[in-house]
């Protein structure tokens, strides 16, 4: 978990308007950490609390990272598919906006 920690501040730090979701799969279980570049409004804690509760999970963090993990009782396919349709959401909610 640190390592996808550590490469998410990395890669929010070099893009500022970045949305960043890394998944990662072991012994039957997800974990997963989303962050955001400065200028990316959406809140990451929702982000993540969505994610998760598809897979009965549990997690933490703030406006700009969070993490957390839970039962990968869905395929690693059908679960992006529908974190991707979660953050669509998002862009299309007046919560979401973006700073240039």
């Amino acid at each position: 978990m640190q390592e996808l920690q550590k490469l998410a501040k990395m890669i929010a730090d070099r893009e500022k308007r970045a949305l960043i979701f890394l998944l990662s799969e072991n012994d039957s279980r997800f974990q997963l950490v989303c962050g955001r570049g400065a200028t990316n409004k959406m809140d990451m804690r929702t982000l993540m609390q969505e994610s998760l509760s598809l897979i009965d999970g549990k997690g933490g963090g703030n406006k700009t990272l969070a993490q957390g993990g839970g039962t990968a009782s869905l395929t690693k396919e059908e679960f992006i598919r529908n974190v991707t349709n979660i953050i669509a959401k998002q862009i299309k909610s007046e919560e979401y906006t973006t700073l240039d």
